[in-house]
């Protein structure tokens, strides 16, 4: 097939790119940075710059239109936010080429952390007791219905706004409205799980689950420990099969002392559980119509970002005298970008790096949030292009 993929500042998006190349296919990139981490593999033919989505989401439906057309693209997969720009004119780019991923509709549900808390529980898995806040009036009312409790927007990411057992003093810097929805959840302690899978029609093509050891604060993991929990496997394929979903998918969850199983959040997208999957697997098929094989499973080894690892996590360690066993789980890892017969990445990402601070200070946010301010999306009206 030739493969449009979008995202490519998303390592796992570059781990897809070569998955995919080595299945046969022809990769081609979308992306709206100048310097994405993707575009620096030999796993991709061409890079297209396009504008951004949640700046210029008409522009940059034209211009994936325009890819799709003039490449003669026979599948659209968007892998980060701007999927759900993609999903919100999927009738569009359809006319075009094949697009891997499910209805607006249902991306728009699960991207809400509220709407996906309500339709959460399955099997053995609950989720965490919840409160839709929609004024700051009530902020305070609905809070001491918690006695543990995280405040965080229903639109959010890497917990960037998340605040853990607040003040009241602090209660006074948001400002929920009903079309920015705030939610009220209790905090709930013990070892968190992510997944990421892909399925089609609800059937289960391929799950990964895995321990992310070590993290930017709070946010983004950068090294994946992968794990076999049996609960969650069947979460995941009760969850999908419900839905009848399509596309990538992937959650976020949490296990109490007690051994209940919480899900906390879903991401309707690609997730960093793409690495964990062997370069020889069946995994690069499961995006293929044709593929009828049985779900495919992540390899056991763990894998991490090096250069995350060099920068934040050995110069943690230091000083809670933990060198030896973060120096250990580095050893026994392997770096998601540095490939040997693909290593120009390794030295691309120290550009995109340099594109991503040098926005930062230009725009006067942190790096984490210049990293998807330009395909974020919370909520706002789309335009309809299908006319």
């Amino acid at each position: 097939m030739r493969v449009l993929l979008t995202g490519g500042r998303a390592p796992a998006t570059l781990d897809l790119a070569r998955h995919l190349h080595s299945g046969g296919n022809e990769v081609f990139l979308a992306e709206s940075q100048r310097w994405p981490i993707a575009r620096w593999s030999n796993a991709i033919i061409r890079t297209f710059r396009v504008p951004p989505p949640r700046f210029k989401h008409a522009a940059f439906t034209r211009a994936i239109c325009n890819i799709l057309e003039h490449e003669r693209i026979d599948l659209l997969i968007p892998t980060c936010e701007e999927i759900f720009f993609i999903s919100r004119h999927a009738d569009v780019f359809s006319k075009h080429s094949r697009v891997f991923c499910d209805k607006f509709a249902l991306l728009e549900t699960l991207h809400n952390k509220w709407r996906f808390n309500q339709i959460a529980s399955h099997s053995a898995v609950k989720a965490p007791r919840s409160a839709l806040i929609e004024s700051s009036n009530v902020i305070e009312e609905k809070v001491e219905e918690f006695d543990k409790y995280v405040l965080k927007p229903a639109y959010s990411r890497f917990a960037v706004h998340t605040l853990f057992d607040p003040r009241k003093a602090d209660l006074a810097s948001i400002n929920p409205t009903s079309t920015h929805p705030w939610i009220c959840q209790e905090r709930i302690k013990g070892t968190e799980y992510c997944t990421y899978s892909v399925a089609r029609s609800g059937t289960l093509l391929a799950h990964a689950c895995y321990h992310p050891k070590y993290r930017a604060g709070r946010a983004s993991g950068y090294y994946f420990l992968p794990v076999d929990v049996p609960p969650i496997t069947e979460y995941v394929s009760e969850f999908v099969e419900a839905h009848s979903f399509s596309g990538q998918i992937g959650f976020d969850f949490i296990e109490h002392a007690s051994g209940d199983l919480f899900v906390l959040e879903c991401n309707p997208r690609l997730t960093s559980g793409a690495h964990l999957f062997d370069q020889s697997a069946d995994f690069n098929r499961v995006f293929d119509n044709q593929w009828e094989g049985p779900t495919v499973f992540a390899h056991h080894e763990p894998k991490m970002i090096g250069l995350a690892m060099a920068l934040m996590q050995f110069p943690k360690s230091v000083p809670v005298r933990e060198v030896r066993s973060t120096f250990t789980d580095f050893n026994d890892a392997s770096d998601v970008v540095f490939h040997n017969d693909d290593a120009l990445p390794a030295a691309g990402q120290f550009i995109q790096l340099a594109e991503c601070l040098t926005r930062a200070v230009a725009e006067g946010v942190s790096p984490i949030s210049v990293s998807t301010r330009d395909i974020e999306w919370d909520g706002e009206p789309l335009a309809d292009f299908s006319s």
